[in-house]
């Protein structure tokens, strides 16, 4: 096959930023040569990220793994796939189900995503799945409606932007660069609020403060204080929002100005600003902004009325290329594909589309699972939690586990405390579709071969069978099987919702979207 990809380009997606940008990847005897930027659905610009252009070069540096590696004592020794398959689904069978614990990446494609919690749920009958991309936070509150999460092609309609949180221009550079083109070209405003003092040449007006959610918190606190709550969600939303404001005003006004470390003025000043914009964007980056000051935002637009109105409301920019593949292919204890709940309803469709009756759905909390040692086996796809990890003292995430598995490019931090070590294959290798940040999937080719004897599906494929289950290998069919399960139309009438958030939550625990690929870039 490689023969027929030599010294040739070919379309695919950016997998290592969660725009979903096109690229395209030039290839020359079955190796990428360069990475260039695509205009395409997403791309209107023509950009391409730094990590993603720099490819070539982080590849050609890097040792990369290519068959799979055992521990015996401190030493890692290449084994035979065979070997190491044999020896996995033995820990499988020796364990009780939900001891299995399985995290799978946000860099993976959707199709890896789907088949690791289907294998899981069936075969393995363990629900005990999660990522760490996420680990202790709660994620529900990142996974905006679709009609919510503004359009990058919506930008040049909307009035004023403002960037909250020194994390857009360091880990989405190129939404720095949009918003340049886009303020130069159409004259709309762009504010920064930030907590660090830094450069902004590209702005027109800079807000520093102390925390971000303390100052979103304060601007709800002024509106509904001052009787200022506006729009159709106020009205039809009266006993949540009612619930909600009795809450809110308990808390003292002057205590939240402290906490975000701005006075009155600034907070009047952008009430009044955002209340008269028609189409006011707000665009900040999950690698700083919490969950709970995510939510605050989303209330703030209600509040405003501005929610779903085109060109208008936030534009929520993930940490990886596929972060949003997490909540649509179900890698989570509590909901399955689609972000559905395991109703009856839910759980027939599973039974009728996967020809399995034994479907574990359990809940199980994967966290404190995991952290007290009763997930004996962790098995980690496209993760690296001890070399991506901010604080030293979660170093020792998994010094309770018996049995580690890790699947990677290379031999990362996790990989080198692991027992199994499986060399991971690239999306171009394979092929599949990932899910940007503003949930649209886009499909990618396989553009050259892959240097292994099996790559990342083939390798569940090949478990599977060691439980004399037949599994889909091909990106294609699983991608057919799995949209399925995804929900059609809007589902603002139940997502909207005035949700009262008491104090600030819990950062990641990660760098890098936990990606050693990403975080050695």
């Amino acid at each position: 096959m490689a023969d027929n990809y030599q010294d040739t380009t070919f379309p695919s997606i950016d997998f290592y930023s969660s725009e979903g940008f096109e690229i395209s990847l030039r290839c020359k005897q079955n190796k990428i040569e360069r990475v260039i930027p695509r205009t395409g659905l997403i791309n209107n610009y023509g950009l391409i990220s730094p990590k993603m252009g720099n490819f070539p070069e982080q590849l050609r540096q890097c040792t990369r793994l290519t068959k799979p590696l055992k521990r015996i004592g401190e030493e890692l020794i290449e084994i035979s796939f065979n070997e190491a398959l044999d020896i996995i689904a033995t820990a499988i069978k020796n364990a009780n189900p939900n001891e299995n614990a399985f995290f799978a990446g946000a860099r993976l494609s959707n199709e890896m995503l789907y088949q690791i919690q289907k294998l899981s749920r069936t075969v393995f009958r363990s629900n005990n799945i999660g990522s760490f991309h996420y680990f202790e936070q709660n994620k529900g509150w990142y996974d905006l409606d679709k009609n919510d999460n503004v359009q990058l092609n919506e930008l040049e309609g909307c009035s004023a932007i403002t960037i909250l949180g020194n994390g857009v221009a360091q880990a989405n550079p190129l939404i720095v660069s949009l918003l340049q083109q886009i303020r130069n070209e159409k004259n709309i405003p762009v504010t920064s609020i930030h907590i660090l003092p830094n450069e902004c040449e590209h702005v027109d007006k800079q807000i520093i403060i102390n925390s971000y959610y303390s100052f979103i918190k304060a601007i709800n606190h002024y509106l509904v204080f001052h009787d200022l709550q506006q729009g159709i969600f106020v009205q039809a939303l009266s006993e949540e929002f009612n619930d909600y404001k009795m809450q809110l005003l308990k808390e003292e006004y002057g205590k939240l100005l402290q906490q975000a470390g701005v006075s009155d003025e600034i907070v009047f000043d952008f009430v009044v600003s955002f209340l008269k914009e028609p189409n006011p964007v707000v665009i900040f980056s999950e690698s700083d902004i919490t969950e709970h000051c995510a939510r605050e935002v989303l209330n703030l637009f209600l509040l405003s009325g501005k929610n779903g109105v085109p060109s208008s409301g936030v534009l929520d920019l993930k940490e990886k290329n596929n972060t949003q593949g997490l909540f649509d292919m179900g890698i989570n204890s509590r909901f399955g594909v689609g972000r559905q709940i395991f109703d009856d309803r839910y759980l027939t469709q599973l039974k009728t589309l996967w020809n399995f009756d034994d479907i574990d759905i359990s809940p199980v909390d994967v966290e404190r699972s995991i952290m007290s040692g009763a997930s004996k086996n962790v098995f980690i796809f496209g993760e690296d939690p001890i070399g991506c990890v901010k604080d030293e003292s979660h170093q020792d995430i998994l010094k309770y586990a018996e049995f580690i598995v890790v699947q990677d490019y290379f031999l990362t931090e996790t990989a080198k405390i692991a027992d199994i070590i499986l060399p991971d294959s690239f999306p171009f290798e394979t092929g599949g579709s990932f899910t940007n940040t503003t949930k649209i999937i886009q499909q990618f080719s396989k553009v050259v071969d892959s240097p292994l004897e099996y790559d990342n599906l083939e390798q569940l494929a090949e478990i599977a069978k060691r439980f004399n289950i037949q599994t889909e290998t091909s990106p294609d069919m699983i991608f057919l099987e799995y949209v399925q399960f995804l929900p059609t139309g809007c589902s603002g009438k139940s997502r909207h919702k005035f949700i009262y958030t008491k104090q600030d939550s819990q950062s990641s625990l990660f760098k890098a979207g936990c990606d050693a690929l990403m975080n050695s870039n």
